[in-house]
């Protein structure tokens, strides 16, 4: 700063950084350089926000755009959890250009106040898969969707983590998944029992090539038929579930179904827990049906068989006669 009032240009305009130009360096400098399990979608929607501010600077962004994107999302119907996924995203960019001096101030936030509001989700949701549901969506899919159900079911991992697990992370003489820590939500790493026979017999006839060899440990469990990488199976699983007639399953209703099967078989919470790399036992505790049905059965004892008796009303005031006379 004092080299530059001495020289005679300290008040000169600075750069304009576009938002084009800093979400390349975002992309690049951060997300491709760390590695992120979510930069492809992370690369898609930056992709999207180019386009819609193509051309405007990165620190004239304000309040009310971040709101025009919210509602332009709400308009599409998108789910809170959705448009939370894209504020968070944002957010991060505009503290990010904070820490590196693109930007002076964010529209997130003035202060201790918060600007941008996100969206209340309600993670609560709960779909039990049936026997009849499950082999109907075994039978609707293709050999791809088919060999990702039965992992989800029987695993528990989540969409992200079969789509990046390798033979290498398979433990064939303990029959256990190891889940790396950079592939999983937590960051922490789990260990999954492979306890189906079907599931065995999966995993061990996808380890072999047509030419009955062994493939490579740092090859990728689940590929497409022409051996391309699977970045998203979304076409095929909705296509899938709507010729199944179960619009309503998700495919992460499969990984709820796994914790709820574990539950009803004994399996304890923190078993459970553990299986599904859940930070807290509070969070697996919306599996326990189990738990559920013990307390309607409790309360069920109460009942002794004595039906509700209807007295005859007053035609004026609509009360109970004879609660009427008792206290008077």
């Amino acid at each position: 700063m004092r080299d530059a009032v001495r020289a005679g240009h300290f008040d000169q305009e600075p750069a304009v950084v576009t938002f084009e130009a800093f979400a390349d360096l975002y992309l690049n400098r951060y997300v491709k350089l760390r590695e992120l399990r979510s930069g492809d979608e992370i690369e898609q929607r930056l992709a999207v926000l180019k386009k819609r501010w193509q051309g405007k600077e990165l620190a004239a962004i304000r309040v009310g755009e971040i709101e025009d994107l919210i509602q332009d999302l709400k308009s599409k119907n998108r789910r809170p959890a959705t448009i939370n996924r894209w504020l968070a995203l944002r957010r991060h960019m505009f503290n990010w250009a904070l820490g590196r001096e693109y930007v002076m101030q964010t529209p997130f936030r003035r202060g201790t106040q918060a600007l941008i509001k996100f969206e209340r989700e309600n993670n609560r949701r709960f779909r039990r898969v049936t026997s009849e549901e499950e082999a109907r969506l075994l039978g609707a899919g293709n050999s791809l969707v088919h060999m990702l159900i039965v992992a989800a079911l029987d695993t528990g991992m989540r969409r992200a983590e079969l789509l990046t697990l390798r033979f290498g992370d398979i433990d064939w003489d303990r029959q256990l998944i190891h889940i790396r820590p950079e592939i999983a939500k937590s960051k922490k790493g789990r260990v999954v029992p492979i306890g189906t026979t079907r599931l065995r017999t999966l995993l061990e006839w996808l380890r072999v090539d047509p030419n009955n060899e062994t493939v490579p440990n740092d090859r990728l469990v689940f590929l497409r038929h022409d051996g391309e990488t699977v970045k998203s199976f979304r076409t095929a699983w909705e296509r899938a579930r709507t010729k199944a007639g179960l619009s309503t399953v998700r495919f992460h209703d499969l990984r709820s179904e796994y914790a709820s099967r574990l539950v009803e078989c004994g399996v304890p919470l923190s078993q459970v827990r553990d299986f599904l790399g859940h930070c807290s036992v509070v969070v697996t505790e919306r599996y326990d049906r189990v738990r559920l049905d013990s307390l309607k059965a409790a309360v069920a004892r109460l009942d002794d068989g004595q039906p509700f008796k209807i007295l005859s009303t007053s035609p004026t005031q609509g009360y109970p006669v004879e609660s009427l006379s008792s206290t008077h």
